[in-house]
This record gives C-alpha cells, structure tokens and sequence, in this order.
C-alpha cells in the first residue's frame, strides 16, 4: 500500500485522474464501516478489495481505484493554504490547522469518461466524510465542509443531468473594474476551459449562473467556441468569447451574463 500511495502522487493529475485528501482530527479511521457505507448508500461493494486496515485498492475496467489511510497532516501545509482562501466557510481555518490525519482518495479511470469518473470519485469521498473524525475535504486547492459535500453529492441519486458541481468546481470571486465576476476553476480536468463571467450583480447571482452552466457543460460535454451564444431559449443570445483570462494566466471563455437574470 505504501508503494502505490507514493505512486499516487508522483503522478500528475489530468482528465483521467482524479485525487482528494479527508482531513481527520484524530489519526483513527474505519474501513469497515467505511465499506458498509458504501454499500449502503452507492450500492458498491469494496469488501473484496481491502488491502490491509489502511485503506483498499482495486483495478476494474482499467480504472484504478485507491483509498489509503495517512497517519500524518497533509504535507506543506497545503490545507491551511486552502482555507486561507475558503471564503464561503468561516470554519475552514481552525479545521485545517488542527488535523492530524489525511484520507488518500484516488480514482484513474482511463476507459470512464471524466465526469463518470468524478462520480465514482464524489460517491467515495461523501462515504469518506462519514466517518467520526472526518472534518473537510481537499480537492481542487479548495476545502469543503462535510456537510456541503454530502449534500450536493445526494444529486447523484436521481439523474443523469443534475451533478455535483460545486464539489467539482471551485468558484474564484474577483472584481473587474465595479463589476463582480467569477471564475471557475476544476473545469480542465474534465478537458474544458475555464470560464469567467463578469457583471453588475451579486456574486451569489453570478455563481448560481455559472453554475447552471458549468453542470450544462458537463452533463451534455459541451464546447463553445469563440463567437458562439448561448441562451435559455430561442429568443436568448447571450455572447461567448474566449480571450486570455481576467483572473487566472491562461485563455477563459467568456459568457455574457443576462440582462434580465
């Protein structure tokens, strides 16, 4: 177990990877109800796969699925980093400064596409946050509370086209002139671009459009391209572009936002 966790992370992580750490406040963890969880709630049974009382790995489908149990903080402290930058959870510093324990979770699934893949990934990782010295996960530079993750992943119970975004997707708040935008940041490694959107609104008006968005892309694999529009109906044409980004050192598209939202 040890050799495939090093593995794990000498790895680079792109659209056929995907890996998060569980910060727990005290270094004790349960893989056996770690297990019924899964059972229980995904109907996925892992019991044949349990390595050691570390954590289990198994390979389906060339799709490598590793959870791994770390008696040590999250090196270089980069979930102390992430909640200096959590600004939608007043918790997130406390929580990251005293764990003292991590949960590897990693899935590789080369035959899945990514956001089948990322499923999988939400559905371990919401079992995960189950367990009784679980406090946050880091995924995506980002830490999330337990209670956030587990609800928004329960959409993944009743259709194809309502995803889990926000626990995929970090959303950057940034100000452009006096306008409020937004970008997004996860969306590459479903190999698409990021996106910004600025406007005259609030950011929580801005964040539930990029949102809905940002699902629609994911849920139809969509691509837009420069000069494009896009709309809620037919008589809808809001504008697309794509132009180096406002708030991160790479092109972006950009969406008009609506007049009328």
């Amino acid at each position: 177990m040890a050799q495939l966790i090093d593995q794990i992370l000498s790895e680079s992580i792109n659209s056929e990877s995907f890996i998060a750490n569980i910060l727990f406040s005290k270094p004790q963890w349960d893989i056996n109800k770690f297990v019924a969880d899964v059972r229980k709630e995904w109907g996925l049974d892992l019991s044949g796969n349990i390595v050691d009382d570390i954590g289990l790995a198994y390979k389906a489908n060339d799709c490598l699925r590793v959870v791994a149990f770390v008696d040590a903080k999250i090196p270089y402290n980069e979930a102390e980093e992430a909640a200096e930058r959590q600004i939608f959870w007043d918790g997130a510093k406390k929580i990251a400064k005293s764990h003292k324990a991590h949960l590897i979770i990693y899935v590789n699934c080369k035959e899945d596409s990514p956001v089948e893949a990322a499923k999988l990934f939400t559905k371990l990782i919401s079992c995960a946050l189950k367990q009784e010295y679980a406090t946050a996960a880091y995924y995506n530079d980002n830490l999330l509370h337990p209670d956030t993750y587990i609800a928004l992943a329960d959409c993944l119970h009743d259709d194809d086209y309502t995803l889990p975004v926000l626990n995929w997707i970090w959303p950057v708040p940034f100000k452009h002139g006096n306008q409020n935008g937004i970008l997004t940041r996860g969306l590459t490694n479903f190999g698409k671009m990021e996106i910004e959107v600025c406007a005259d609104a609030p950011l929580n008006d801005i964040l539930d459009f990029i949102t809905d968005i940002s699902n629609y892309i994911l849920s139809y694999d969509v691509t837009f391209n420069d000069g494009e529009t896009i709309g809620r109906d037919e008589n809808e044409k809001l504008k697309i572009s794509i132009s180096p980004g406002i708030g991160i050192d790479e092109p972006t598209v950009k969406i008009e936002y609506p007049s009328n939202r």
